[in-house]
């Protein structure tokens, strides 16, 4: 299977595509806008030659009308590239730890913990078990807002 893969972008961003695959002697061709199907239609031919020569005939016209090839390739579904799966995953992987350190440095244990004062009321900060069985975080920001009795006064107090 040969495959091509072209995207039109608008301020740097892919806004339509077109996806070309050739299959023995069928090119089945889809197009529409990015994070969608798409259109899809196949076409038959009476050799696989002709259906790859159709695939760069269509491919030329498709970057003649402002797509740009972003991808192509040859895929035997027999043989699996390790190289290029490789380097995939580690693309994935750099992508999924930079999002992650993106988004950690966003949210701060400061923001964290002003976010569980002002969302749990002052009287679930004075019970903190029943403030955990409604949900409260068990990370012990309710148990700083309360102000710390001394254990001794109490239970003397008590006692009298």
């Amino acid at each position: 299977m040969t495959w091509s893969l072209f995207y039109r972008f608008d301020n740097g961003v892919p806004t339509d595509f077109h996806e070309l695959r050739q299959f023995g002697s069928s090119l089945w061709s889809a197009n529409g806008k990015v994070i969608t199907m798409g259109q899809s239609m196949v076409a038959e031919f009476p050799s696989p030659q002709a259906a790859k020569d159709a695939l760069v005939q269509r491919g030329k016209e498709i970057e003649a009308q402002g797509y740009k090839r972003v991808r192509e390739g040859i895929h035997d579904p027999a043989r699996i590239d390790f190289p290029l799966l490789t380097t995939e995953i580690r693309k994935g992987a750099r992508r999924a730890f930079q999002a992650n350190q993106t988004a950690s440095t966003l949210i701060t244990a400061a923001d964290l913990a002003a976010s569980h004062r002002t969302r749990w009321p002052a009287r679930l900060a004075r019970s903190p078990r029943r403030a955990l069985r409604r949900g409260a975080p068990p990370c012990g920001c309710l148990r700083q807002a309360q102000a710390p009795q001394p254990v001794r006064a109490t239970a003397q107090a008590r006692i009298r």
